[in-house]
């Protein structure tokens, strides 16, 4: 083997090496990508719920405060004083 050809062997062997290093390496980037990416889906997710819970909560208030309002024009109903309270044991 002449002194050429094995430079090109060593040439090519080296960029093997290399471009194997090199998809290793993007590799284990896109896998840490990806872990990063569950972790932010998990926490969109449990946002997602929050808002939810919170709408469910804002749309219940809102629907006591409407049927205190319709009780009072309706029927006629005011909340009770103090004197008029009456606690039983």
């Amino acid at each position: 083997m002449s002194s050429k050809q094995r430079l090109w062997l060593f040439a090519v062997m080296f960029l093997v090496l290399v471009s194997g290093v090199a998809v290793a390496n993007m590799k284990y980037q896109s896998r840490l990508l990806f872990v990063e990416s569950q972790k932010l889906r998990a926490s969109m997710d449990r946002e997602v719920l929050e808002e939810g819970r919170l709408r469910l909560e804002i749309a219940s208030r809102g629907d006591f405060d409407h049927v205190v309002r319709e009780a009072a024009a309706r029927l006629d109903m005011q909340s009770p004083s103090s004197k008029q309270v009456v606690v039983l044991d």
